[in-house]
C-alpha cells in the first residue's frame, strides 16, 4: 500500500498536494492516522526527517538504530528542550567516549549536572574525566558534583592531582578509594588525617598494619571506632581481645554473631506470661547510666547489636542506650534483661542525672476516644504515676523537675475551655494535644504524636533503672495503662472495670484513689502489692519536697460518656 491509497481510504483529500513531502504534511496534519504506522511507509531519509513526530519511546528506540554521529547531532541541537533523563539515555546509545565526553561537557557548562554523574561514569578514559573535572573546578561547581568522579579514576596518581581543590572530608573519601593500599598507608599516617585516622587505616584492609596501628595508638576512641569498621570478623575479633579494658571488650563481644549467646541472660517466660499484656503493643526503653571509665566507651555505637548507644548531655559521665522497637514477649525481654545485666556487669550505674524513658506505640490507641481515655486516665492519677514508677524508697530525680515536668493543670485548662472533644479529627486531635504539650520535656510527652520516625507516647517521669526487675515493672506499669484505656472505650457502661475508673474523677483520699488505678490496672493481689510498696515507701520521700511537685487545690478531669469530651471537675 502506498501513502496515496492510505491517506485515500483514511479520507484524506489530497487534492492540493503536488509532491511525497506535501503528502506526507497532509497526512500528519489531519491526525486520522497513527504516525508511528505512517512512519513504517517512509523511506530512511524521510525517517530521518521526520523522526521527531514519533511518541517518545519509539523516537529512542529508532534512534538506536542509528550511527554515534546522527545520535549525538540530535543531543547537541536538542539539548535545551531535552529533559536530563532523556539526554542520559541518549548519551548510552553512543559507543564514541569522545563523543560521550562532548555531550558532558555540554551539560556541566550550561549547569545540568543532576544526571551527569551517571553520564561520566559512561567514560572510562582518566583522561577525559579529568578534563570534566578541571572544567567543573575552574567554573567553580560544588565539589559534590565531581567528587564522585575523582574517586572513580583508575589511577591513583591522577587522583591525587585533585586532592588541593577538596576539603578534607572529601579527600579522605579519595583515599579510601585508593587502590594501593601502601599509599593508603602512607596517607593514614599523616598528621593532618589525624581525626579520619580509623577509616583510613581501616580502609587500607590490611590486618597485621590494623593490627599495628591498633597497639600502637592506644585510644579508646581510635580503637572503638576501628573496631567498628572493620568487617572481617576474625580480625574484629582479634583487635576486640586486644583492649586493655576487659569491660569495653563484653559490650563489643555482644554485638559479634560468635560470642552473642554468651552474653545472654535468659528471662522466664511464665513471668512474662502472667501480666496479659499484648504483644501488639510497641515497646521502646531509654536506659542512662554512669560509668567512672566511660571515655573508654567513647564510640562503642551498640551492644547486643540493635541497642544503639547515644551521647546525653544531660547525663554526667554516662551516656543513654535506646532500645530497638520491643514487644511484651520472651525474646525481646531477654534482649532487655541481657542488656541490664551487662550494663552492671561492666559497672556502670544510675544517679540524679540519669532519666528511664519508657516509649510506647501511639498506635495502638486507635481513636480520639481511646486517647481521651488515656488523658483521663492519667490526669486523674499523675501524682500517683509519679509515685509508683520507681523502686522502693526513691525520689524523683532533681532533674525531674526540669525535664519530666507535670502536666495535669495543663490539661485542666484545655478541658476548661472545651478544647478535647470527640469532634476533632484525629490530625486534630494530635495538633491541640502538642500545643497542651508545649515541649517534650514533660512527664507524660505527647509530641512525638505525629512523627513520621517514631509515633510514641513517652513516660519521662521515672529515674534512671538498670534493675531489670524494677524496670520490667515500669514497664508493664505504663503498657497496661495504655492497654487500659483502649479497652475500657470499648467495654460496655456495666463492666465494672469501667464504672470504677469513671470514679477516678471524683473527691477521694489518694490512697483509694490508688485502689481504684491499680485495681483498673492489675488482675492480682500480688501484682497490686509491688506497686502499693513503691507508693507507700515513696510517699515519704516526695512529702519532704517542694510544691514544685504537688498541686495545693485538688482539681480532676472528668469524661462525659453523653458528649465524648473531657471537662474540669473541680472538688473544692
Amino acid at each position: 500500500m502506498n501513502l496515496e491509497t492510505m491517506a485515500i481510504c483514511d479520507g484524506i483529500d489530497l487534492s492540493d498536494c503536488h509532491t511525497r513531502k506535501d503528502i506526507i504534511s497532509k497526512i500528519i496534519a489531519s491526525g486520522k492516522l497513527e504516525f508511528s504506522y505512517l512512519f513504517t511507509y517512509l523511506t530512511e531519509e524521510e525517517k530521518e526527517q521526520y523522526f521527531y513526530n514519533l511518541q517518545e519511546s519509539k523516537r529512542i528506540d529508532y534512534l538506536s538504530t542509528k550511527n554515534d554521529e546522527f545520535i549525538f547531532d540530535y543531543i547537541i541541537n536538542n539539548y535545551k528542550n531535552l529533559e536530563e533523563f532523556l539526554i542520559l539515555r541518549l548519551t548510552r546509545l553512543l559507543k564514541n567516549e569522545k563523543l560521550k565526553y562532548e555531550v558532558a561537557m555540554k551539560l556541566i557548562a550550561n549547569g545540568k549536572n543532576f544526571y551527569i554523574t551517571s553520564i561520566i561514569d559512561l567514560i572510562t578514559s582518566d583522561i577525559l574525566k579529568m578534563k570534566l573535572i578541571n572544567r567543573m573546578i575552574k567554573q567553580g561547581d560544588s565539589e559534590f558534583h565531581f567528587l564522585d568522579f575523582i574517586k572513580s579514576l583508575k589511577d591513583d596518581k591522577n587522583k591525587e592531582l585533585f586532592m588541593p581543590s577538596l576539603s578534607i572530608y572529601s579527600q579522605v573519601e579519595v583515599i579510601q578509594s585508593f587502590k594501593d593500599k601502601n599509599l593508603k598507608k602512607q596517607y593514614s599516617l599523616k598528621k593532618e588525617y589525624s581525626i579520619y585516622r580509623s577509616v583510613l587505616v581501616a580502609a587500607t584492609e590490611d590486618s597485621e598494619f590494623i593490627k599495628k596501628q591498633f597497639l600502637r595508638i592506644n585510644i579508646p576512641i581510635f580503637q572503638n571506632n576501628l573496631i567498628n569498621l572493620v568487617t572481617d570478623s576474625k580480625l574484629k575479633l582479634e583487635l576486640i581481645n586486644l583492649l586493655k579494658d576487659k569491660n569495653v571488650q563484653k559490650f563489643h563481644m555482644s554485638n559479634v554473631d560468635e560470642c552473642y549467646n554468651n552474653f545472654k541472660t535468659e528471662i522466664n517466660s511464665e513471668e512474662i506470661a502472667e501480666y496479659n499484656i499484648d504483644d501488639a503493643i510497641t515497646i521502646g526503653v531509654e536506659l542512662e547510666c554512669c560509668n567512672k571509665n566511660i571515655n573508654n566507651y567513647k564510640k562503642v555505637k551498640t551492644v547486643f547489636k540493635d541497642f544503639e548507644i547515644k551521647s546525653d548531655c544531660s547525663v554526667k559521665s554516662g551516656f543513654e542506650i535506646v532500645s530497638p522497637i520491643l514487644h511484651y514477649t520472651k525474646k525481646d525481654m531477654t534482649k532487655l534483661k541481657s542488656v541490664c545485666e551487662i550494663l552492671k556487669d561492666c559497672k556502670f550505674y544510675t544517679d540524679s542525672s540519669c532519666g528511664g524513658h519508657i516509649h510506647i506505640g501511639a498506635d495502638y490507641l486507635e481513636s480520639t476516644r481511646e486517647m481521651y481515655m488515656l488523658l483521663y486516665l492519667y490526669n486523674n492519677c499523675e501524682n500517683i504515676i509519679y509515685l509508683i514508677c520507681n523502686k522502693e524508697h526513691s525520689k524523683t530525680r532533681k532533674s525531674g523537675i526540669v525535664y519530666a515536668k507535670k502536666i495535669k493543670n495543663a490539661y485542666l485548662k484545655a478541658s476548661k475551655k472545651g478544647s478535647l472533644n470527640e469532634n476533632l479529627t484525629k490530625e486534630e486531635m494530635i495538633k491541640v494535644l502538642e500545643q497542651i504539650n508545649e515541649t517534650r520535656y514533660k512527664g507524660l510527652n505527647l509530641q512525638n504524636l505525629d512523627n513520621y520516625y517514631k509515633k510514641t507516647i513517652e513516660f519521662r517521669m521515672p529515674n534512671g533503672e538498670i534493675e531489670f526487675d524494677e524496670l520490667i515493672l515500669n514497664i508493664k506499669l505504663f503498657t497496661k495503662l495504655i492497654q487500659k484505656a483502649h479497652d475500657l472505650v470499648n467495654a460496655n457502661a456495666s463492666n465494672e472495670t469501667k464504672i470504677q475508673a469513671l470514679r477516678l474523677s471524683e473527691k477521694m483520699k489518694e490512697e483509694d484513689r490508688l485502689e481504684i488505678f491499680l485495681s483498673i490496672l492489675f488482675d492480682t493481689e500480688e501484682e497490686k502489692n509491688v506497686y502499693r510498696r513503691r507508693y507507700k515507701t515513696n510517699k515519704l520521700f516526695f512529702e519532704s519536697l517542694t510544691n514544685k511537685l504537688f498541686y495545693k487545690n485538688e482539681d480532676f478531669i472528668e469524661i462525659d460518656e453523653d458528649s465524648k469530651k473531657l471537662s474540669k471537675k473541680s472538688n473544692h
